[in-house]
């Protein structure tokens, strides 16, 4: 069996009187949400320059400096040893994280699920319990956690 095949179980859940199954995740998966983090780095960037602009150019220049430094380092894998995975906790345990695993695992099987807003628009249908439940059923049916350990090891 091959690292793509360890993760998932494919999970069902309805969300307004429809289902959905949740698909599997494979290695790839990091990937993909390694380079979301890195959009919202330079997203992060983009807003703050926009703020700059009636600054001083030394002044934007040393508070955009470090922003930019940050943007431009890679992100680091769990297990890479380190604080610096803590930025893809973050993201995993935020509710924009959820909200970005959920869309990765409906839109394969529900193509009209085509965009992390209409993901979102189906989430903000569900009460506290349920959103509970589903990160639930997200952690188990995407595999992350398995990923994760084949990944260390």
């Amino acid at each position: 069996m091959g690292l793509e095949q360890v993760a998932g179980t494919g999970a069902v859940i309805t969300i307004g009187g429809t289902t959905y199954r949740l698909a599997r995740l494979g290695v790839g998966a990091f990937a993909e949400i390694m380079a979301e983090i890195k959009r919202r780095r330079w997203r992060a960037v983009k807003d703050a320059s926009g703020a700059c602009r009636d600054m001083p150019l030394e002044l934007a220049r040393e508070f955009l400096g470090p922003l930019v430094e940050a943007a431009q380092h890679p992100v680091k894998m769990p297990g890479d040893g380190d604080d610096a995975s803590d930025e893809y906790a973050a993201f995993m345990e935020s509710p924009d994280g959820a909200c970005y695993m959920f869309w990765m695992l409906v839109r394969i099987g529900h193509p009209e699920i085509s965009s992390i807003d209409k993901a979102r628009a189906l989430l903000d249908e569900l009460s506290a319990a349920d959103i509970q439940k589903l990160a639930s059923d997200i952690l188990e049916s995407s595999g992350l956690n398995e990923l994760e350990q084949a990944v260390k090891n």
